[in-house]
């Protein structure tokens, strides 16, 4: 497993299991987001968090993905 895949797989899992605190610890600070409830960009580690916990409070949702594909420049 590629490291870009693991991480992947932890944001997944994090996600899944509502540990928001594992989830944005895997961000980068500058993440930017679309709020697709609210409008508007959701800017930061700790807007993401809430972000993600709010949104968890209205609507729960499990994902996981089917596969990754490992491109020739390393993205996934």
């Amino acid at each position: 497993m590629t490291p870009r895949i693991a991480l992947l797989t932890r944001l997944y899992d994090a996600y899944n299991k509502g540990d928001f605190d594992a989830f944005a610890a895997e961000l980068d600070p500058a993440v930017d987001w679309p709020d697709q409830i609210g409008g508007g960009r959701v800017v930061g580690v700790e807007a993401m968090r809430a972000f993600w916990a709010r949104r968890d409070g209205m609507v729960r949702v499990e994902a996981a993905p089917v596969e990754f594909t490992l491109l020739a420049d390393g993205r996934v």
